[in-house]
């Protein structure tokens, strides 16, 4: 069915379908977020901080993707900086769910609790809400 190298094509499209998935599902998956002390947002597409002004713990994302707190920072936040080319929709639900914030491209919000939305954050995406 194949032909004379029936076998070999075969081993080469399962090889190929994996390398894909495997790579595939690492680039999708692989928001860059880190955690410093340093209030630093100098190369990052949105910071997010634990108190207002841009101070204290900050979770730092390079690359627009969607994000789920699981750890410390889930409701904790109390300012942001958005650096990206992308709007923002902010949750207080895990699952994108619940009251949500919008923000948009190049927009600084230093006190999340004149609006609000302190201590809410669980969850956000870009794009329009």
């Amino acid at each position: 069915m194949f032909g004379k190298f029936g076998k070999a094509k075969q081993v080469a499209l399962v090889v190929a379908a994996a390398t894909a998935a495997v790579f595939g599902a690492s680039t999708q998956a692989s928001a860059v977020v880190t955690y410093t002390n340093s209030g630093s947002c100098t190369g990052a597409t949105l910071c997010v901080y634990e108190h207002n002004n841009f101070q204290g713990y900050t979770s730092v994302q390079v690359g627009d993707h969607p994000f789920v707190y699981t750890g410390y920072m889930d409701n904790r936040a109390s300012s942001i900086v958005n650096q990206s080319s992308q709007i923002y929709c902010f949750y207080d639900g895990a699952n994108y769910d619940g009251a949500h914030l919008q923000v948009g491209f190049g927009k600084l919000y230093p006190d999340l609790g004149s609006i609000g939305f302190a201590d809410k954050i669980s969850s956000y995406c870009p794009g329009k809400c």
